[in-house]
Protein backbone atom coordinates (compact mmCIF):
# COMPACT_ATOMS: atom_id res chain seq x y z
CA UNK A 1 0.00 0.00 0.00
CA UNK A 2 3.02 2.36 0.32
CA UNK A 3 3.47 3.08 -3.15
CA UNK A 4 0.03 3.69 -3.99
CA UNK A 5 0.16 7.15 -2.15
CA UNK A 6 2.59 9.00 -4.67
CA UNK A 7 0.31 8.55 -7.52
CA UNK A 8 -3.18 8.48 -5.51
CA UNK A 9 -6.10 11.56 -6.52
CA UNK A 10 -6.68 11.83 -2.76
CA UNK A 11 -3.09 11.50 -0.94
CA UNK A 12 -0.40 12.12 -3.39
CA UNK A 13 -0.04 16.11 -2.14
CA UNK A 14 -0.25 15.02 1.52
CA UNK A 15 1.81 12.29 1.29
CA UNK A 16 4.44 14.71 -0.68
CA UNK A 17 4.01 17.59 1.16
CA UNK A 18 3.67 16.32 4.48
CA UNK A 19 4.42 19.08 7.76
CA UNK A 20 3.94 21.63 5.65
CA UNK A 21 1.69 24.37 6.82
CA UNK A 22 -1.56 23.08 3.75
CA UNK A 23 -0.72 19.63 5.06
CA UNK A 24 0.21 19.78 8.83
CA UNK A 25 -1.61 17.36 10.16
CA UNK A 26 -0.66 14.70 8.25
CA UNK A 27 2.95 12.86 8.46
CA UNK A 28 4.61 9.95 7.39
CA UNK A 29 5.89 6.85 9.62
CA UNK A 30 7.59 3.83 8.21
CA UNK A 31 5.96 4.67 4.60
CA UNK A 32 2.60 4.79 5.73
CA UNK A 33 0.45 8.28 5.47
CA UNK A 34 -1.24 9.30 8.89
CA UNK A 35 -3.99 11.77 9.48
CA UNK A 36 -3.31 12.79 12.93
CA UNK A 37 -3.76 9.37 14.51
CA UNK A 38 -5.55 7.64 11.65
CA UNK A 39 -3.97 5.53 9.06
CA UNK A 40 -4.62 7.12 5.39
CA UNK A 41 -6.40 4.29 2.91
CA UNK A 42 -5.84 5.65 -1.07
CA UNK A 43 -8.28 4.80 -3.58
CA UNK A 44 -8.60 1.24 -4.17
CA UNK A 45 -10.04 -2.54 -3.49
CA UNK A 46 -8.71 -2.03 0.05
CA UNK A 47 -11.07 0.68 1.07
CA UNK A 48 -13.73 -1.79 -0.49
CA UNK A 49 -12.11 -4.45 1.81
CA UNK A 50 -12.24 -2.38 5.15
CA UNK A 51 -15.90 -1.16 4.80
CA UNK A 52 -17.22 -5.06 4.14
CA UNK A 53 -15.23 -5.96 7.46
CA UNK A 54 -16.64 -3.20 9.64
CA UNK A 55 -20.08 -3.70 8.28
CA UNK A 56 -20.20 -7.67 9.28
CA UNK A 57 -18.69 -7.00 12.62
CA UNK A 58 -21.57 -7.62 14.41
CA UNK A 59 -22.25 -10.82 16.56
CA UNK A 60 -26.06 -10.13 16.15
CA UNK A 61 -25.86 -9.62 12.40
CA UNK A 62 -24.29 -6.68 9.64
CA UNK A 63 -24.01 -3.08 11.15
CA UNK A 64 -25.96 -0.80 9.36
CA UNK A 65 -24.44 2.76 7.91
CA UNK A 66 -23.64 4.67 11.29
CA UNK A 67 -22.16 2.08 13.08
CA UNK A 68 -20.18 1.14 10.30
CA UNK A 69 -18.92 4.39 9.55
CA UNK A 70 -18.02 4.86 13.37
CA UNK A 71 -15.82 1.94 13.59
CA UNK A 72 -14.20 2.91 10.06
CA UNK A 73 -13.54 6.39 11.25
CA UNK A 74 -12.16 5.37 14.64
CA UNK A 75 -8.92 3.86 12.75
CA UNK A 76 -8.78 4.98 9.45
CA UNK A 77 -8.98 8.09 7.01
CA UNK A 78 -10.07 9.41 3.15
CA UNK A 79 -12.34 11.46 1.88
CA UNK A 80 -16.02 11.04 0.98
CA UNK A 81 -15.98 7.97 3.58
CA UNK A 82 -19.36 7.97 4.16
CA UNK A 83 -20.39 7.85 0.75
CA UNK A 84 -18.13 4.93 0.44
CA UNK A 85 -19.69 3.48 2.97
CA UNK A 86 -23.61 3.69 2.08
CA UNK A 87 -22.60 2.08 -1.29
CA UNK A 88 -21.26 -0.95 0.39
CA UNK A 89 -23.89 -1.56 2.85
CA UNK A 90 -26.65 -0.84 0.47
CA UNK A 91 -25.27 -3.14 -1.78
CA UNK A 92 -24.47 -5.99 0.94
CA UNK A 93 -27.97 -5.21 2.40
CA UNK A 94 -29.66 -5.76 -1.05
CA UNK A 95 -27.95 -9.26 -1.39
CA UNK A 96 -28.90 -10.10 2.02
CA UNK A 97 -32.90 -9.29 0.57
CA UNK A 98 -32.23 -11.38 -2.23
CA UNK A 99 -31.17 -14.67 -0.83
CA UNK A 100 -33.93 -13.65 2.23
CA UNK A 101 -36.49 -13.85 -0.62
CA UNK A 102 -35.06 -16.16 -2.89
CA UNK A 103 -34.93 -18.50 0.42
CA UNK A 104 -38.75 -17.90 1.75
CA UNK A 105 -39.61 -18.73 -2.29
CA UNK A 106 -38.01 -21.93 -1.81
CA UNK A 107 -38.83 -22.69 1.86
CA UNK A 108 -42.59 -21.80 0.36
CA UNK A 109 -42.28 -23.81 -2.93
CA UNK A 110 -41.28 -27.00 -0.71
CA UNK A 111 -44.11 -26.42 1.79
CA UNK A 112 -46.61 -26.43 -1.42
CA UNK A 113 -44.73 -29.77 -2.93
CA UNK A 114 -44.94 -31.18 0.27
CA UNK A 115 -48.77 -30.55 0.90
CA UNK A 116 -50.04 -31.39 -2.37
CA UNK A 117 -48.29 -34.70 -1.95
CA UNK A 118 -50.11 -35.28 0.83
CA UNK A 119 -53.45 -34.12 -0.37
CA UNK A 120 -52.77 -36.33 -3.01
CA UNK A 121 -51.45 -39.26 -1.11
CA UNK A 122 -54.77 -38.94 1.24
CA UNK A 123 -57.28 -38.85 -1.42
CA UNK A 124 -55.81 -42.38 -2.95
CA UNK A 125 -56.74 -43.85 -0.23
CA UNK A 126 -60.09 -43.86 -0.92
CA UNK A 127 -59.98 -44.09 -4.78
CA UNK A 128 -60.29 -47.65 -6.24
CA UNK A 129 -58.76 -47.97 -9.36
CA UNK A 130 -60.76 -49.28 -11.59
CA UNK A 131 -58.93 -51.26 -14.76
CA UNK A 132 -61.05 -53.63 -17.15
CA UNK A 133 -59.55 -56.33 -19.48
CA UNK A 134 -61.08 -57.27 -22.53
CA UNK A 135 -64.09 -59.81 -22.42
CA UNK A 136 -65.09 -57.73 -19.06
CA UNK A 137 -68.68 -56.29 -18.99
CA UNK A 138 -69.57 -52.57 -18.01
CA UNK A 139 -71.97 -49.97 -17.61
CA UNK A 140 -72.06 -47.25 -19.56
CA UNK A 141 -72.44 -43.77 -18.50
CA UNK A 142 -74.33 -41.79 -20.63
CA UNK A 143 -73.24 -38.20 -20.86
CA UNK A 144 -75.78 -35.71 -22.67
CA UNK A 145 -73.04 -33.60 -24.41
CA UNK A 146 -72.13 -37.23 -25.82
CA UNK A 147 -75.38 -38.58 -26.15
CA UNK A 148 -77.81 -36.10 -26.97
CA UNK A 149 -80.23 -38.33 -28.57
CA UNK A 150 -80.44 -40.85 -25.62
CA UNK A 151 -80.65 -38.16 -22.84
CA UNK A 152 -83.62 -35.60 -25.06
CA UNK A 153 -85.67 -36.23 -22.05
CA UNK A 154 -85.63 -36.04 -18.66
CA UNK A 155 -86.94 -39.56 -17.59
CA UNK A 156 -84.69 -41.19 -20.52
CA UNK A 157 -81.87 -43.59 -18.34
CA UNK A 158 -78.43 -41.95 -17.77
CA UNK A 159 -76.42 -44.75 -17.79
CA UNK A 160 -76.99 -47.92 -20.46
CA UNK A 161 -75.42 -51.50 -20.70
CA UNK A 162 -73.92 -53.51 -20.04
CA UNK A 163 -71.16 -53.97 -22.91
CA UNK A 164 -68.73 -55.87 -23.39
CA UNK A 165 -65.00 -54.37 -23.13
CA UNK A 166 -62.87 -55.28 -26.37
CA UNK A 167 -59.85 -53.52 -26.42
CA UNK A 168 -57.81 -51.80 -23.14
CA UNK A 169 -56.21 -48.60 -25.05
CA UNK A 170 -54.71 -47.79 -21.82
CA UNK A 171 -55.77 -47.82 -17.68
CA UNK A 172 -58.00 -44.76 -18.85
CA UNK A 173 -59.29 -45.81 -22.08
CA UNK A 174 -61.38 -48.65 -23.33
CA UNK A 175 -63.08 -49.50 -26.26
CA UNK A 176 -66.66 -51.12 -26.41
CA UNK A 177 -68.49 -53.03 -28.00
CA UNK A 178 -71.95 -51.12 -28.73
CA UNK A 179 -74.75 -52.11 -30.62
CA UNK A 180 -75.23 -49.95 -33.99
CA UNK A 181 -77.71 -47.74 -32.16
CA UNK A 182 -75.18 -45.57 -31.13
CA UNK A 183 -73.51 -43.55 -33.73
CA UNK A 184 -70.52 -42.32 -31.14
CA UNK A 185 -66.66 -43.31 -31.19
CA UNK A 186 -66.83 -46.98 -28.85
CA UNK A 187 -63.83 -45.63 -26.84
CA UNK A 188 -65.00 -44.31 -23.28
CA UNK A 189 -62.80 -42.91 -20.33
CA UNK A 190 -62.96 -45.34 -17.38
CA UNK A 191 -64.63 -42.16 -15.64
CA UNK A 192 -67.84 -43.02 -17.30
CA UNK A 193 -67.53 -47.14 -17.02
CA UNK A 194 -68.71 -49.13 -13.77
CA UNK A 195 -67.75 -52.80 -13.65
CA UNK A 196 -71.03 -54.95 -14.07
CA UNK A 197 -71.25 -57.88 -11.68
CA UNK A 198 -73.75 -61.00 -12.84
CA UNK A 199 -77.02 -60.55 -10.54
CA UNK A 200 -76.78 -56.79 -10.23
CA UNK A 201 -78.77 -56.01 -13.39
CA UNK A 202 -81.90 -54.74 -12.07
CA UNK A 203 -80.10 -52.97 -8.74
CA UNK A 204 -78.54 -50.42 -11.37
CA UNK A 205 -81.18 -49.96 -13.98
CA UNK A 206 -83.03 -49.01 -10.99
CA UNK A 207 -80.59 -46.56 -9.58
CA UNK A 208 -80.82 -44.91 -12.86
CA UNK A 209 -84.49 -44.59 -13.76
CA UNK A 210 -84.43 -43.09 -10.21
CA UNK A 211 -81.30 -40.86 -10.94
CA UNK A 212 -82.96 -40.03 -14.32
CA UNK A 213 -86.11 -39.00 -12.78
CA UNK A 214 -85.35 -37.17 -9.85
CA UNK A 215 -85.47 -34.01 -11.75
CA UNK A 216 -89.26 -34.95 -13.12
CA UNK A 217 -90.32 -35.36 -9.15
CA UNK A 218 -89.38 -32.49 -8.29
CA UNK A 219 -90.94 -30.91 -11.28
CA UNK A 220 -94.25 -32.80 -10.30
CA UNK A 221 -94.23 -31.98 -6.61
CA UNK A 222 -93.99 -28.02 -7.71
CA UNK A 223 -97.27 -29.37 -9.82
CA UNK A 224 -98.99 -30.58 -7.31
CA UNK A 225 -98.06 -27.52 -4.98
CA UNK A 226 -99.84 -25.52 -7.83
CA UNK A 227 -102.77 -27.42 -7.98
CA UNK A 228 -103.36 -27.69 -4.22
CA UNK A 229 -103.79 -23.71 -4.63
CA UNK A 230 -105.49 -23.70 -6.99
CA UNK A 231 -108.42 -26.47 -5.71
CA UNK A 232 -108.34 -24.23 -2.32
CA UNK A 233 -108.78 -21.17 -4.67
CA UNK A 234 -111.98 -22.99 -6.28
CA UNK A 235 -113.51 -23.98 -2.74
CA UNK A 236 -112.89 -20.88 -1.46
CA UNK A 237 -114.71 -19.07 -4.36
CA UNK A 238 -117.79 -21.70 -4.14
CA UNK A 239 -118.49 -21.32 -0.51
CA UNK A 240 -119.04 -17.72 -1.55
CA UNK A 241 -121.58 -18.13 -4.03
CA UNK A 242 -123.52 -20.92 -1.87
CA UNK A 243 -123.50 -18.19 0.93
CA UNK A 244 -124.95 -16.34 -1.19
CA UNK A 245 -127.51 -18.11 -2.36
CA UNK A 246 -128.86 -18.91 1.20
Amino acid sequence: MKELYKDDLDFANAYANWGKSDFEKFFVHDGFLFYLTKLCIPRGSIRDLLIQESHSGGLMGHFGVTKTLAVLQEHFHWPRMRKDVERIVERCDGKKKAEFVRSLHDKVRTNIERRTAQYVQQANKHRRKLVFEPGDWVWLHLRKERFPKQRQSKLSPRGDGPFQVIERINDNAYRLDLPGEYTVSATFHVADLSPFIAGDEYDLRHLFEFVCSYDILVELLQYQKVLKLVAADLERKLKGKLMKMD
